[in-house]
């Protein structure tokens, strides 16, 4: 496997939030190597078929199909054997989105964005998009596209950027994920955790120094934070350091020793075993 690179903000990224481009493809090559972005990043397939990976999940889409990769993913597209290869790309800065949805709901829907897990869906197929706003995001980013001349067209691109990740967020809501009965205030407040364990995930972070350092009890703050991930604290921070282990592991520049410690395990043993039971192998077989 091709060592990762974490991937620098473009331009129109810096400027408004958001990128949108064609990316054609070469049959049966590697479109886009191991990589990593703060980004969430959607992608519609307009022609022929790829191969995609989300944290090691992989699947096949073809034209009609978008992927979303979540941010900090690490994500690969390989494409097919057709000659005619292609896809949309839409970068979304979380940041953006946080600060357009509305205040009272912004921490909830955030998580559909930054937390994926295994049996996560990352993949829409063509049937599943007819009739929803995503495609009618889709329409209005590609209309606009080449229009960056026209008064309100920056304002127009985050208008339909913003409509597909709505779209993306009601139906993940219409399969019940993230839908419980807890105050909107919960979200905002799980999303600051996670937001600061993938900052200082190498430090040493425990779920009562996080409810500290959140202003809340302990208690209601590990209960939260299962209730609303799926997962105790302690599995997140880990799950978070094993997937920068991951990408430190894919550059091959370090051993695993040192990956152990720059991901804030302090016993190599201790970073091994929670690397398997959360990847399956080993951190010496990522190398292989």
């Amino acid at each position: 496997m091709n060592g990762y690179f974490k991937e620098a903000k473009h331009p129109d990224m810096l400027k408004t939030g958001i990128e949108f481009f064609h990316q054609p493809s070469e049959p049966d090559t590697v479109a886009a190597r191991s990589h990593v972005h703060d980004a969430v990043e959607m992608l519609f397939i307009t022609d022929g078929d790829f191969r995609v990976s989300c944290d090691g999940v992989e699947e096949r889409v073809s034209t009609g199909d978008m992927v979303i990769f979540r941010s900090n993913c690490i994500h690969t597209v390989t494409s097919g054997t057709d000659v005619n290869n292609g896809y949309y790309v839409l970068k979304v800065d979380p940041a953006l989105v946080f600060s357009l949805l509305p205040e009272h709901s912004a921490g909830r829907y955030i998580l559909y964005l930054t937390l994926f897990g295994e049996s996560d869906k990352f993949v829409w197929r063509a049937d599943e998009l007819g009739g929803t706003r995503i495609n009618d995001g889709l329409r209005l980013l590609t209309e606009e596209r080449d229009e960056d001349a026209k008064p309100a067209h920056d304002a127009l691109m985050r208008s339909a950027a913003l409509l597909v990740v709505c779209g993306i967020i009601r139906t993940l809501e219409d399969l019940g994920k993230h839908r419980m009965d807890v105050p909107t205030s919960v979200y905002s407040l799980i999303y600051e955790s996670m937001r600061y364990v993938n900052e200082h995930f190498a430090d040493d972070i425990s779920s009562e120094w996080m409810a500290s350092y959140l202003n809340v009890s302990y208690s209601y703050f590990s209960r939260t934070f299962t209730r609303v991930t799926g997962k105790n604290f302690r599995r997140y921070l880990n799950l978070v350091r094993v997937r920068k282990a991951e990408q430190l592991l894919l550059s091959r520049k370090r051993s695993v020793t040192e990956v152990s410690s720059l991901v804030g395990f302090n016993n190599v043993s201790h970073f091994i075993a929670t690397y398997k039971s959360i990847k399956g192998s080993t951190p010496h077989g990522q190398r292989s």
